[in-house]
């Protein structure tokens, strides 16, 4: 099996564990005519984990645990905008795939949190950008939803460039999402 390491500019480190490898030399076996090697199930197929651990913040403006979390911006139902204070957190992912096409890969993706700290004050806005209140978030465990991707790696290349695409299906998995 071989092992890759990628670490993205988030230090979001991802492992992948997969005989899969786009290369083309590996797939092609060069005689007096070029034959086409027969992968097998297993090496077609590949796992994936990344973890990343979302620190305590710079900004003494946060209580201790809790820090900045993207993933909590945005707004409401409502249109209000939500708070980006969080619990310090650890998250995790993990992705199965299969190899359908020399180029391309199905996958299934999950990931969760675990937030690591409890009672982290955030705030309440209103549709003016005032204070309504104030709320905690809890310690424990959070899911997202599952994805399936399917991904084509160098559909198409020359000297200088190319091409690749990634289609991603978001399966509603979580209770809110299904509720």
């Amino acid at each position: 099996m071989k092992y890759q390491r990628f670490i993205p500019l988030a230090l979001f480190p991802l492992y992948t564990f997969s005989n899969i490898d786009m290369n083309i030399d590996e797939s092609i076996k060069t005689f007096s005519t070029a034959k086409i090697k027969k992968e097998s199930l297993i090496q077609k197929i590949s796992f994936s984990y990344g973890v990343q651990y979302l620190g305590p913040s710079l900004s003494k403006d946060y209580q201790q645990g809790a820090t900045y979390n993207r993933f909590n911006t945005g707004q409401d139902f409502k249109g209000d905008d939500t708070d980006a204070t969080g619990s310090n957190q650890v998250y995790h992912s993990f992705s199965l795939g299969y190899k359908i096409a020399p180029a391309w890969k199905l996958s299934h993706s999950y990931t969760f949190q675990d937030e690591l700290n409890k009672n982290i004050e955030y705030k309440i806005y209103n549709s003016d950008g005032s204070v309504w209140g104030k709320n905690s978030r809890e310690k424990g465990l959070s899911f997202n939803n599952q994805r399936i991707n399917l991904f084509g790696n160098n559909i198409y290349g020359n000297n200088y460039f190319f091409l690749m695409s990634n289609f991603f299906y978001e399966l509603p998995t979580t209770k809110t999402s299904i509720d």
